[in-house]
């Protein structure tokens, strides 16, 4: 920079510059200029966001959807059957005695009861047709079929123990999942 020298000549000349520039073509204010249009756009995206908007919501034919499922407890075995139209009856031997009974009917489609003892837990259920209702999605590695009462009852487990036995009458479905599992022995004296 200590070699430059500015003669009068270029020094009259860039002073003469700055004093006949526009203010309004100043580079500031050029490079403002290019967000206009976007901020014009952006003004009349609210406003007609403001405006429609409420008129499509007001228009609307259709009821919010429900998302939560279904599900409404009864008092008693009774309750369920009668709300359900199933043949939900309280089991009266289980491998422990409960503390709790909860009555749950899903999409007034499937009866469960709820026995809960501690860390223990039995859910019985009960649906219309033929297929496994239990819910359960767990693969197991054993099954068993005992033959009880004229039924067919599948047990399923891992190990020698099932934690699940379903079976049907032909109309109706039925599931036992039981927290602890059972031997096999254990499950036909229950399901006796």
């Amino acid at each position: 920079m200590n070699h430059l020298e500015v003669t009068a000549d270029m020094r009259a000349r860039v002073l003469d510059r700055l004093r006949n520039t526009d203010p309004a073509r100043s580079p500031k204010s050029v490079s403002l200029r290019r967000y206009w249009p976007m901020v014009a756009c952006l003004a009349l995206l609210v406003t007609a966001g403001g405006v429609l908007l409420p008129r499509a919501a007001e228009q609307s034919p259709d009821p919010p959807a429900q998302v939560v499922p279904d599900m409404v407890d009864y008092g008693s075995a009774a309750e369920l059957a009668q709300a359900t139209g199933l043949p939900v009856e309280d089991l009266s031997v289980l491998p422990f005695q409960p503390e709790s009974i909860t009555y749950t009917a899903y999409w007034k489609e499937l009866a469960q009861v709820t026995y809960t003892r501690g860390d223990q837990t039995a859910a019985y259920r009960v649906s219309a047709g033929t297929e496994d209702n239990s819910g359960i999605y767990e693969t197991f590695g054993d099954t068993a079929d005992l033959e009880l009462n004229g039924r067919t009852v599948t047990l399923k487990g891992n190990g020698g123990v099932y934690p699940l036995a379903l079976w049907t009458d032909g109309e109706y479905a039925y599931s036992l999942y039981l927290s602890q599992p059972l031997p096999e022995a254990d499950w036909a004296d229950l399901l006796a």
